[in-house]
């Protein structure tokens, strides 16, 4: 406890030197929801390649470590330390609307990224933006990866009923999971493929949780129905295919994010498909944005979004399976 608190005072130390050397400066502040997330490592790592491009900005970036408690308090010290501009990759999206608040009381302009926030919090302040990735494209996507491997593999309809059963491990409750979740089956039922749903529950968006919910199933009354694995993302697909190798089973597994873990198993065999999740373009734009707002720049500005309308960015997605991996292997 006694360390913990030390370090809390030296960091409070260190940001308020920084801070203050740092005034004549235009500052950024960044808040992520939780640093050992694999998306957010990636994305993080990224925005710091941008930051460089970047260097006469202050840049203070802040770890919420998934609690919206720590969160609120890094917005308020970011905004008495008259920070420029928030970037705020939020940890629950209900309380978007508090930190809209925050930031639009000190007119300060703010970019959330990759979590969305709540349409209401967007709409009441002229000045936020939100860059992430469109959650119906990835589940889409995702259904055409699925539908092209069961047509291509008859084998994959274990009873021949003509019918995909699958099981759906679902990040937390959220607009993206439910979107993910139902557009990936619509787009299956939308190609003419009857599916059937054997077990679907939330993992949390992490691998733990999804192995232990995996393991579950397969031990369940209807583990024998189970064809194909779909996850809303590759860390509970990784998490998944865990629980199948300690019961010595192969199923197709498809996820969402395009991890370089789940390119790597898509290559030996052991995933069937993902659907790129770009945290290098998501990563760049947020750094862009939140560089032009900080400046007193239009936020699009010298970006290839400068023509539009829309305070919201959308960075596609992609399909990635072993016909195409090659491109995306680093």
């Amino acid at each position: 406890m006694k360390r913990s608190l030390l370090n809390a005072f030296v960091c409070a130390v260190m940001l308020g030197v920084n801070m203050s050397y740092a005034q004549s400066e235009p500052r950024v502040g960044v808040t992520i929801y939780k640093y050992d997330d694999n998306f957010m490592m990636l994305m993080r790592k990224e925005m710091n390649k941008e930051i460089e491009n970047f260097r006469h900005l202050k840049w203070f970036m802040n770890d919420a470590q998934n609690s919206q408690v720590k969160q609120l308090n890094q917005v308020e010290v970011l905004l008495n330390h008259k920070v420029n501009v928030l970037a705020v990759n939020i940890v629950h999206p209900n309380e978007s609307k508090t930190i809209v608040e925050k930031a639009k009381a000190n007119n300060v302009p703010i970019v959330f990224f990759n979590r969305d926030p709540s349409k209401q919090a967007m709409e009441s302040y002229e000045k936020a933006y939100f860059v992430s990735s469109n959650p119906q494209e990835a589940g889409e996507i995702q259904g055409q990866l699925i539908a092209k491997a069961w047509r291509a593999n008859p084998h994959f309809d274990l009873n021949r009923d003509g019918k995909l059963q699958f099981v759906l491990l679902k990040g937390e409750l959220s607009e993206v999971s439910t979107l993910r979740s139902q557009a990936v089956i619509d787009e299956l039922n939308r190609q003419g493929i009857a599916t059937e749903e054997v077990y679907s529950d939330t993992a949390m968006w992490r691998s733990t949780i999804a192995r232990n919910k995996m393991n579950e199933w397969l031990v369940a009354k209807r583990a024998n129905e189970i064809e194909v694995v779909i996850s809303n993302n590759d860390e509970m697909a990784i998490g998944a295919l865990d629980a199948l190798n300690a019961h010595e089973k192969k199923l197709p597994l498809f996820g969402i994010d395009a991890l370089p873990e789940a390119l790597a198993l898509i290559k030996s065999g052991q995933m069937s498909g993902t659907v790129l999740n770009d945290s290098v373009e998501q990563g760049k734009v947020v750094v862009q944005l939140a560089a032009n707002l900080a400046q007193g720049k239009p936020a699009t500005q010298g970006t290839e979004w400068e023509n539009s309308p829309s305070k919201t960015i959308y960075i596609p997605h992609i399909g990635v399976n072993k016909e195409n991996l090659e491109q995306f292997l680093k």
